[in-house]
């Protein structure tokens, strides 16, 4: 989504990012910029391909009240580990853009 390009950083993610890394046993390094996430969580995805993702994030208790936060809660980082995740299980991933009409 155009109107969300700059939130395509890290923000106040990575350190919770790794930690879900490590509580999933999925060891890589993740990139320091250039992401590439679903912005907004809009994908497709095969469950084969980010299955940890969905056997290691669903204790309510990690989340916090959701009070209109911006950035760095765990859904935050789960935000942007869907594509590591699918690659690490050895899938790919096809990352498009809409473009704006003139």
């Amino acid at each position: 989504f155009h109107a969300m390009i700059t939130a395509v950083d890290w923000g106040s993610n990575y350190n919770n990012t790794e930690k879900l890394l490590e509580k999933m046993n999925i060891d890589i390094i993740l990139p320091e910029n250039h992401l590439i996430f679903p912005v907004g969580n809009m994908f497709w995805a095969k469950i084969s391909a980010v299955r940890q993702i969905f056997t290691n994030c669903t204790n309510v208790e990690d989340y916090v009240v959701e009070a209109g936060q911006v950035d760095g809660t765990i859904a935050h980082a789960i935000e942007r580990l869907w594509v590591y995740v699918a690659e690490y299980n050895g899938y790919t991933y096809t990352n498009t853009a809409n473009k704006i009409a003139k």
